[in-house]
This record gives C-alpha cells, structure tokens and sequence, in this order.
C-alpha cells in the first residue's frame, strides 16, 4: 500500500524540530502495486550542523491505516532507531599553578589542569621534556570531572610541561608551557638571560675602567 501520511522529526538536544518534505529532506518512493513498497528518505548534510546528540524518528501510514516509525516497527528487524553525536570542535585545557618562562625558588610545584569538551573527553596526555609521563583514559577523566593534578620536581635546567587532550570525536588540544623549578640560587641566576648579559656588560664595563685608568697613570709617570 502507498502512504498517505509521512513524517520526519529530529530532537537536538532534546529540542524537537520537524522536517518539512521537500525543503528538510526528500523522498524516493520505490515499487509498485504487486510488490512491497520502499520509502528512501534523504535528509541533506547541510542540516546537520550544529554540535549535539541527533535522533531522527521517521513515522508514516499507509492507506490500509498501518502506521510504523524506525523505533517502534511492528517487524523487529525493521527498527532502525537514528542516534548520533556531532562534535566539531576542539576540547580546551587550562594550566594553572605556572606560567610560561616563569622561574619559581621551590624544590616541587602543583600543576592543575582543567580539560572541558562540549561532548565527551577521551584521553589526556602529559610529557615532560619530550616524554610522556602519564596517561588518564575516559573514565579516570569522568571521575576526576577533567580536573587533575601533578607534581613538578627540582630540576636544575628548564622544563617544558605539554598537555595533550582529544575527545571522542577525535578532536584534539595541546597546551605546553616552559618554566624553571630549581632552589638553586645559582641555577636561577645563570638560567636568567637579563641578569646574565647584565653582569657581562658589568664586567665589560669594569674591565675597560680599569684599562683607561692604567694608560692615565703610564702617561703621569712619563
């Protein structure tokens, strides 16, 4: 039998919004009389472009007033629920607790870092220097609601702190910050360029003093 009602309505986020034949999506009706009929419904992807959780129910009835949708078939193996995730953009991550190029007089520091994603965090990663040194799946991201924390230690040299974080989507993020952490005295003095090329000028400067005040006193005792 032909249809003589057909519908198409899709939730995003839990927002309904109905499709209109023709402008939101097209139909191909397939068959004839004798045989069965197949309805092929194509919605364009220009619809679809808005970050969220999609569902498309598609419910119609025929002229013997048989009513069926993708959810609720009355044939098992006709129910076709549409479910989806669109994500297209990146997850973010924060890193507090140091800055970029910044020098701190400790033996250990707390980095916090926050990672947020509009659908669903996947994997965070950390490096230290080029390395990885911890690796946090789905599910200890959940739990820890994006929030986590790591330890610094002394190291008489600058580090570079990388954060790499992805989503189910397969987004991606990166955030890397250089600093040093040292109680050193010393380490941080050679590891400050303006202080460093500071004392040279110094140093230059004194030097030349002392050799202008040599020439002056052979020129007196001459």
């Amino acid at each position: 039998n032909s249809l003589e009602f057909q519908e198409i309505t899709a939730t995003l986020n839990g927002e309904i919004i109905n499709l209109e034949e023709g402008r939101d999506y097209q139909v191909v009706e397939n068959g004839d009389e004798n045989t069965w009929k197949e309805y092929r419904y194509t919605i364009p992807s220009d619809y679809f472009q808005e970050d969220g959780a999609y569902n498309i129910t598609v419910h119609s009835r025929d002229t013997a007033k048989n009513e069926n949708s993708n959810r609720t078939a009355q044939i098992a193996e006709y129910s076709k629920p549409i479910d989806f995730v669109l994500d297209m953009t990146n997850p973010e991550v924060v890193i507090s607790g140091v800055e970029n190029d910044a020098q701190y007089v400790e033996d250990s520091r707390i980095i916090t870092l926050l990672a947020e994603d509009n659908i669903q965090l996947q994997e965070l990663q950390l490096y230290l220097d080029g390395e990885m040194i911890a690796s946090y799946d789905e599910e200890a991201l959940s739990q820890a609601a994006g929030t986590i924390t790591y330890q610094a230690e002394s190291k008489n040299d600058w580090q570079t702190f990388k954060v790499i974080v992805k989503d189910k989507a397969g987004n991606r993020a990166e955030h890397e910050v250089r600093f040093l952490l040292t109680s050193n005295l010393w380490i941080q003095y050679t590891h400050h360029a303006p202080l460093v090329v500071g004392t040279v000028a110094g140093v230059s400067g004194i030097g030349l003093l002392l050799a202008l005040w040599r020439c002056m006193q052979k020129m007196y005792l001459t």
